[in-house]
């Protein structure tokens, strides 16, 4: 059982690290110009919003 549970701890952190890169991917992209906010995915949005918000750049987020 406790292969598992680490298993699974495993794979989040992972998906945490994907998903941390991705954000600044997208973050990247608005801020030169080639992609919008509306063309980021649903569930990376919040932490998109987030970053642009703390470059001082929340104008891109809406």
């Amino acid at each position: 059982m406790k292969f598992l549970q680490r298993f699974k701890m495993i794979i989040y952190l992972l998906r945490m690290e994907v998903n941390s890169d991705m954000v600044t991917v997208y973050v990247t992209l608005i801020v030169r110009g080639y992609k919008t906010y509306s063309q980021v995915p649903d569930t990376l949005k919040p932490q998109v919003k987030a970053e642009l918000e703390a470059l001082e750049l929340g104008e891109l987020a809406q």
